[in-house]
């Protein structure tokens, strides 16, 4: 490694491997000493420079920063879940002519860091999706922020979707047949299993058919209360007048986070500049231009290998 850890490890490290500085005892860290590292031994069983790195306590305290939206951007999924997500099946490649597959997976948005009380389940990614790596950002994630900022929830919530691509056509038949086959279903299952296992869910948010018909083969608690709502982009007034008997049931489920108020008022039977929330930034990538997420979706499909960005 040379000196690329220079100014992190102390010199005696300097000339070691990275996998040799992550087996390395705390102190091998400039600033911490040999009486620090047994007090972080003691404390909370760190000992090493890898458990440093991977210490829940700490991934805790960053979760807390990052409610106050530090950093504005989302730094990307924790180390253990960077391992779950690089295990997921390409099934593509056993269906290739029923998935857009060119810009590969687009896994979730939302926290993985143990502050999501709203689980929500969607269908397939589109091409904002693709081009920011996060689920929901386009017009219908817009949309459905503004449903959960009624609820009083502007932060802890994690999405995910029934397939990891984008499908060609409708959710039909086929679909069905394909979201229940063990390589899409069993690794869907691992996700949620995974997400309800690491946070206090309260509810779960399924958008549309596909994602109603993944939960209902995803064996979750039969006391964990699902809400089925019509996915965003179908027609307005059956959109909202789903979301508007669901409203009042997930207002009486979903505690609202601490200094937010929910607004109960019901939706008018066509889309309003108020429905809509912007995407927010620390649901997003470091370098997204400032107006994506915003006013609406901000992409086209132009052939299977190609996506307009507008601004």
């Amino acid at each position: 490694m040379g000196s690329s850890f220079k100014k992190i490890v102390v010199k005696q490290y300097w000339a070691k491997t990275v996998e040799s500085i992550l087996s390395s005892p705390v102190s091998s860290i400039r600033g911490i000493s040999d009486g620090d590292a047994a007090k972080l031994d003691d404390a909370i069983n760190v000992k090493t420079v890898k458990d440093l790195a991977e210490n829940r306590y700490f991934h805790g305290a960053k979760a807390v920063l990052a409610a106050t939206n530090q950093p504005n951007f989302d730094p990307g999924p924790p180390l253990e879940w960077v391992k779950v997500f690089d295990s997921a099946p390409d099934y593509t490649s056993k269906w290739p002519d029923k998935f857009r597959w060119e810009f590969g997976p687009i896994f979730y948005r939302g926290r993985l860091d143990g502050a999501a009380r709203i689980l929500i389940v969607g269908q397939d990614p589109s091409t904002d999706e693709a081009l920011s790596r996060r689920a929901f950002v386009g017009r219908s994630g817009q949309r459905l922020q503004g449903l959960l900022r009624k609820l009083g929830i502007t932060y802890s919530y994690v999405i995910v979707n029934a397939f990891l691509y984008s499908i060609y056509g409708q959710f039909d038949h086929e679909m069905e047949a394909i979201s229940t086959d063990p390589l899409v279903m069993d690794y869907r299952n691992t996700l949620c299993d995974k997400i309800l296992s690491e946070n206090p869910i309260e509810a779960v948010l399924t958008i549309g058919a596909g994602a109603r018909h993944a939960v209902q083969h995803w064996p979750h608690p039969s006391n964990l209360h699902v809400s089925n709502l019509v996915h965003p982009s179908a027609k307005t007034k059956l959109v909202l007048n789903n979301w508007n008997q669901e409203l009042p049931i997930l207002l009486q489920i979903i505690k609202p986070e601490i200094g937010v108020t929910p607004d109960p008022t019901p939706y008018t039977l066509e889309w309003k500049p108020s429905d809509y929330m912007d995407i927010p930034r620390r649901d997003l990538p470091f370098g997204v231009p400032s107006w994506f997420g915003t006013q609406g979706t901000k992409s086209h499909r132009d052939g299977p290998k190609r996506i307009i960005w507008e601004a």
